[in-house]
Order: C-alpha cells, then structure tokens, then sequence
C-alpha cells in the first residue's frame, strides 16, 4: 500500500508540471479588490507570490508584477483560479477561459477587515442539500433560512460549506435554486461537489462554481477542496502539485 502511494504521488507530481502537447498561454493578473467591484483600480496593489492554476492540472505562480502565465491545451475551455491567500475572503475565485492566443483572466482578491482577520477560525459545515428545482421538498427560501440561522455565530464564521451532493441529479435549475438560497447568507460560501453534482462530469458544476478542486489558505491553515468524482491519477496530481507549493511552517 505504502510503494503504490508512493508511485501515485510521484505520477502526480510529473502530470501536473509537464506542458500540454499544443500549447496556449493564458494570462492575468492577481489584485486587491479592495472595493469589492471584480475590476482591477488604478490604486489597487496586485499580489504576487500568489498560486495560480489551471482546473486541476497546470500551476504557476505571479511574478514580483502580480502576473502569471498558464500553459494549457491550445483551444481548451476550462477555469483559471487562484489559491487565495490568507488575510482574504476565502472560497474559490476564478474566471472561466478558452486557451487562445490573447486570453487574458485577472483575478480579485477581496480583503478580510481587520476585524475578520482577528477572529478565532471557525467554519459552519452542512451536507447534501439535494436541492430538487420545481419538484423540491424544500423551497430556496427555507434552505436559505436555515444557512442563515446556522452562521448566525457570534463571532462570525469564516466561511459556509456544503460538503456535497449540493443538487439531487445534477440539472441547471436545481443550481439556480441553490443559488438563489446563498442570496441570504452573508458568509463567504466553499462549494465542494459531489457525485449527484456530476453526472454530467461537471458541465452545469463548473458552470456556477468554477473549478471542481482548489485550495485557500485562511487563519493560519491551508484548506484544501478535492472532487472525489476524479479519476484516480488526476486526483494525486492535484493533491500533490498543490501541496508542492504550501509553505511548509503551515
């Protein structure tokens, strides 16, 4: 058991690094959005250091400028995302992309107060909302009601998840339901898919939620979303591409 993980995470580490065969460049810029508007102002700092990547393939990071530059199948639709760091709103930030020449995705990040960032870490963890669309036995707004009722935390949690299973098969409305149950709550949402969220193999998932695994460093611990849907490989690629570049001191 120990040799095969071993090999898996060396397999891992050679799939996430070695360039797509017809190559195109993505690029962009991470920034501070401090007022919160997704454009880049001409007094907002950019980031750099900062981990950027591909879906769950092809990583980078910014230059001192607060720029990267992704190498990705030439033509090939997909999400660019950015690990946000800590000190941020945590939950995946990205932007839908199709590699080609010229392909600009700039990413916002949003500052926590100084308030938020002095608070103890604390998260709210929720399951399997199998939101149903017209046929629900639950309606957006109750759903709604209870995620507000359970982050009414004093002090405020970090961040809401729904750890899977957040629509019952997978179709458009039942997003849009859900969607419209996350208008009430005021807490940073983590969405996290899971097999009832990919029968499609996350065609409507990523269409709301952007990339099906990713990472956020928050209160001093790096969190890490994986999609358990994935194929073996793919997932110790991921895993082990992303935990190449967490500091080691976290």
């Amino acid at each position: 058991m120990g040799t095969m993980r071993g090999r898996g995470w060396l397999v891992g580490v050679v799939i996430a690094i070695a360039a797509p065969a017809h190559a195109a460049v993505v690029r962009g810029t991470v920034f501070v959005d401090a007022d919160g508007d997704g454009r880049r102002g001409l007094d907002e700092a950019i980031v750099p250091g900062a981990v950027v990547a591909w879906r769950e393939r092809w990583f980078t990071l910014t230059d001192a400028s607060g720029s990267y530059a992704l190498e990705v199948g030439a033509g090939e639709a997909g999400e660019v995302w950015v690990r946000v760091p800590d000190g941020y709103r945590p939950g995946p930030v990205w932007k839908p992309v199709r590699a080609a020449v010229g392909a600009v995705a700039d990413l916002p990040l949003v500052p926590l107060t100084a308030a938020e960032r002095d608070r103890p870490l604390r998260f709210v963890v929720a399951s399997d909302a199998h939101m149903q669309g017209d046929d629900a036995l639950w309606t957006a707004r109750e759903l709604g009601a209870a995620l507000v009722q359970a982050t009414a935390l004093d002090p405020p949690p970090r961040f809401l998840t729904i750890l899977g299973d957040l629509t019952q098969d997978n179709r458009d409305p039942q997003f849009v339901q859900l969607d419209a149950a996350l208008a009430e709550v005021t807490t940073p949402w983590v969405p996290v898919p899971g097999n009832h969220d990919w029968y499609d193999g996350g065609g409507a998932y990523r269409r709301h939620y952007g990339p099906s695994s990713y990472s956020f460093d928050t209160g001093g611990v790096h969190v890490v979303v994986w999609n358990a849907s994935l194929a073996e490989d793919a997932l110790l690629a991921f895993l082990a591409a992303d935990a190449a570049r967490v500091d080691p001191a976290m």
